[in-house]
């Protein structure tokens, strides 16, 4: 996903908020969909299960997106802004497109169309609603965007003492830059920049949170130097611990798209500005895999074992 679509979601999701709240009906209408009290007893009973787990299968996240705006004409934007909130694998990019995709916006002309009968089929018989849309018309027509090759990531001073920077985005990061770099020092950080802030969720929070404890904890094992556990990506925090190890380098691993690319991206420039040089570096996994992901996911599939292999990690 490229960076503007987030952008331009994170807008039309703010312009979406304010029209809510100059319109009690789509206020009430919104909470009762969140709620789960709409009276189509799956999406309610999908809501409800959304917000109890943090979790919903693939195939109902689907019929969910899909009833959200073409049966109950909610805003995609406020539906996926949903899901980030509750869902423990709220990934932007994944969320973000996936929702496009049903509403037609993503896949020029080809929305998804939630039907009774397939419900029906893969819930066992459990749930066959009535009422639902019946022809499901793009939100609005959006030219596809052109296929483009992958910009090269800057290049990166490898001869230079650093400190690890590890955030949420890829939590083993160690893996693939221990190797490479003079380290003298980490920062593991389980959230994003004040400025873009993520998680979105309490449960999404608290799990990424006790992920970036466990990396915390396998990386001391793995190095001999100082490492601290950040709540966020603290310009202030990190430049004093880089100054702590001496160093005037900070290396991460790079966040493609989303909260955390923007924070990332904010952060270089405020440890700019503290004589701090802080380097994205492309993992070797992305770097292999990126260049064949063009269609669908069965294509790519089959080349995975090969891109492993490629990336030394079979």
């Amino acid at each position: 996903m490229r960076p503007q679509v987030w952008r331009d979601f994170l807008a039309e999701r703010d312009t979406e908020r304010g029209r809510a709240e100059a319109s009690s009906g789509l206020a009430r209408a919104l909470a009762e969909a969140e709620s789960g009290r709409t009276g189509i007893e799956c999406f309610d009973d999908w809501a409800q299960e959304l917000i109890a787990t943090g979790y919903l299968h693939n195939h109902v996240r689907m019929w969910f997106a899909s009833i959200w705006i073409f049966t109950l004409k909610l805003p995609w934007t406020l539906g996926a802004d949903f899901f980030l909130r509750h869902l423990l694998d709220a990934d932007p990019a994944s969320n973000t497109l996936s929702w496009r995709w049903v509403a037609g916006i993503q896949t020029a002309g080809k929305t998804y169309l939630a039907r009774p009968d397939n419900i029906e089929k893969y819930t066992g018989g459990r749930y066959r609603p009535t009422g639902l849309a019946e022809t499901a018309d793009p939100v609005r027509d959006e030219a596809p965007y052109s296929r483009q090759a992958l910009e090269e990531p800057p290049a990166v001073a490898r001869d230079k003492p650093a400190l690890l920077l590890v955030h949420g985005d890829d939590l083993s990061a160690s893996a693939c830059l221990s190797g490479e770099f003079d380290l003298r020092g980490a920062v593991v950080v389980g959230g994003g920049h004040q400025q873009h802030p993520w998680p979105f969720g309490d449960k999404a929070e608290a799990f990424v949170q006790a992920a970036a404890a466990d990396a915390a904890e396998s990386l001391r094992k793995e190095q001999d130097f100082e490492l601290v556990i950040r709540d966020n990506l603290d310009a202030g925090a990190i430049c004093r611990q880089a100054q702590a190890a001496g160093v005037a380098t900070v290396v991460t691993s790079e966040a493609p798209v989303g909260p955390l690319a923007d924070g990332l991206e904010r952060l270089a420039r405020e440890l700019d500005q503290r004589a701090i040089t802080l380097y994205r570096v492309r993992n070797v996994w992305d770097a292999c895999a990126w260049p064949h992901a063009v269609k669908g996911f069965f294509p790519f599939k089959r080349k995975i074992p090969k891109l492993l292999q490629k990336a030394g990690l079979i």
